[in-house]
């Protein structure tokens, strides 16, 4: 549950590829999305995506976990 730098999040929409980011030092991405169903894909060396563990939606302090599943933006 540490934040991982340098990871590529790669945005999916319809199945296709929306948008590729690179996590900077401090594991963080920002971008806008407009309204429509998107989900995520992420890649590093050491880290496993979507996590085995646990395999809940929440995990003591961290609530609605993303595991993968589409999720959509209603707002822009």
């Amino acid at each position: 549950k540490e934040p991982i730098s340098r990871a590529i999040v790669r945005i999916f929409s319809k199945g296709k590829l929306f948008q590729t980011i690179v996590t900077g030092q401090t594991g963080i991405v920002s971008t806008r999305l407009e309204k429509g169903d998107y989900n995520l894909n992420v890649v590093h060396p050491n880290y496993i995506f979507p996590s085995k563990i646990p395999n809940t939606s929440s995990d003591s302090q961290y609530r609605n976990m993303y595991r993968g599943e589409v999720f959509r933006i209603v707002k822009t």
